[in-house]
């Protein structure tokens, strides 16, 4: 599949846009670098007022909960939600020259993964998203995770992309070199989630409102505190969906502290985890990331580079990542979810 480019718009425009729609008379307008989403871009906006904002325009049709959800949980007192600023008309966003607009509050801040989070940073971070999820979703029409494993099958489908003859000089042949190298593994990682799935649908539901991708990348910290960003996955799920990224024993000699700090700012005992729950998600994130660095290298066209899709593929399975943090979830299942057999 062809991904559409970054969105590009006038200057001009973006200056009629922020005054038509949003009230703003800017002065001055940065283009930031950087992002994981292809499809969207960010600018830091200075008004007349002296005021800095952050504009997000985005391809593609938007999600009307991606900024309803933290536009509420802000207004709840979620104070570490970064939500979305109403235009003139009272919307979250509005759809101009074939792009989604927002505006948001800037925040000066470095997200955890440039900065690496300490032992207070996964604390602090653990009592914001308990504010969060404690937060009532009533009125908001968000979606709820029906743990459906069919848009993972489709690793057989990449399966069978990276599995084709190759020529010696093919660009995508280390990619394919990697993939079929943790072939096993991946099929083991939807085998068990399969099994999970199929559990965790026949029990009872106890559903929070989860962000649904608080990687630390999505985290901004500055001297006022924790900023969550990127609402574009919330759900409704249980809490351990936003627990995906919570350091694990085999991640580093320190992931327990980290971890241990975590659950102490959020209010739970590692024992209150629901493991079946963390394991599927943990191995939904593994499926996630390697379909899409296949669909990278092989869905794609006009592609040259392929050497990030073969780092970010392989660091799925190097000790102390993703394929671990499955393992480690999956020892805590009870005897009779025994998937690592």
């Amino acid at each position: 599949m062809a991904h559409p480019p970054r969105p590009a718009v006038s200057r001009a425009a973006i200056l009629e846009v922020l005054r038509g729609h949003f009230g703003v008379a800017a002065t001055e307008l940065a283009l930031l670098a950087g992002g994981l989403d292809e499809d969207a871009r960010t600018y830091r906006v200075t008004v007349d007022t002296g005021m800095e904002l952050a504009l997000r325009l985005a391809v593609g049709d938007p999600r009307p909960s991606a900024y309803a959800a933290p536009r509420r949980l802000r207004d709840l007192g979620a104070d570490a939600v970064v939500a979305p600023l109403p235009t003139t008309g009272g919307q979250l966003f509005v759809e101009v020259h074939g792009l989604t607009w927002s505006l948001y509050p800037f925040v000066e801040g470095v997200d955890g993964w440039t900065r690496g989070m300490s032992d207070r940073d996964w604390r602090d971070l653990g009592v914001a998203l308990r504010t969060v999820h404690d937060a009532s979703p009533a009125a908001l029409v968000v979606r709820r995770d029906a743990f459906d494993v069919t848009p993972y099958e489709a690793l057989a489908t990449w399966d069978g992309a990276v599995g084709r003859s190759m020529e010696p000089d093919d660009p995508r042949r280390g990619f394919a070199e990697a993939w079929q190298a943790h072939h096993d593994a991946m099929a083991a990682t939807l085998e068990r989630m399969r099994v999970l799935a199929a559990f965790l649908r026949d029990r009872p539901r106890n559903d929070v409102l989860c962000h649904g991708d608080l990687h630390p990348g999505n985290v901004l910290f500055s001297d006022a505190g924790v900023h969550i960003l990127d609402w574009g996955d919330v759900l409704l799920a249980p809490r351990e969906r936003d627990f995906i990224f919570v350091p694990h024993q085999g991640a580093l000699g320190v992931a327990r502290p980290l971890a241990t700090s975590f659950l102490s700012g959020y209010g739970v005992p590692l024992d209150d985890i629901d493991w079946p729950a963390l394991a599927y998600y943990r191995c939904e994130r593994v499926l996630q990331d390697v379909i899409a660095w296949a669909e990278s290298v092989f869905g794609r066209t006009g592609a040259k580079d392929f050497g990030p899709a073969v780092h970010w593929l392989l660091a799925v399975f190097e000790p102390g990542g993703e394929v671990d943090a499955v393992r480690d979830a999956c020892r805590h299942l009870p005897p009779h979810l025994d998937v690592l057999r």
